[in-house]
C-alpha cells in the first residue's frame, strides 16, 4: 500500500510539472495568476491524494528546490496560453507558430531541469 501511495504521488507531480529555452516565461503574467493556480493545484493533490497520503506537501515537492523554476515557467507557459487561445473558434497556423517559442523555451528548461526535479519527486 506505502509503495503504491508513493507511485501515484511521484506520477501526480510528474504529470503536473509536464503539464510546465532560457527566456522568462512569467514576463506579462500577474503573481496572482501563479498563485491562483498553485492553490488550484494543491486543492487538486488534496482531492486526488486524500487520506491515502496525509504527509505529501506539494509545496515542498513541486514548488520548491529543484522543481521551482520548472513548475513556476510551467505554469506560466499555461496561463500565456491559456490567454493566447481564448475566445478563439478557430485555430489558424499563424496562432500556432505563435506559440512555437514559449514551447522552445518551456522545452529546454525541461530539458536542462526536469532530470533533477524527478530525483527531487522521486525521493519525497
Amino acid at each position: 500500500n506505502n509503495l503504491r501511495q508513493h507511485l501515484i504521488m511521484r506520477a501526480f507531480i510528474f504529470l503536473a510539472i509536464v503539464g510546465v529555452a532560457y527566456g522568462n516565461l512569467c514576463r506579462g503574467v500577474l503573481r496572482s495568476d501563479v498563485d491562483r493556480a498553485f492553490a488550484t493545484a494543491r486543492v487538486a493533490a488534496t482531492t486526488i491524494l486524500g487520506e491515502s497520503c496525509p504527509t505529501f506537501d506539494l509545496d515542498r515537492v513541486a514548488f520548491s528546490g529543484e522543481c521551482r523554476t520548472l513548475v513556476r515557467q510551467a505554469t506560466c507557459y499555461g496561463i500565456r496560453t491559456a490567454r493566447r487561445y481564448d475566445g478563439l473558434d478557430v485555430v489558424s497556423y499563424g496562432t500556432l507558430e505563435e506559440s512555437i517559442p514559449d514551447l522552445e523555451r518551456l522545452g529546454n528548461l525541461a530539458c536542462d531541469q526536469a532530470p533533477r526535479c524527478y530525483e527531487q519527486v522521486r525521493a519525497a
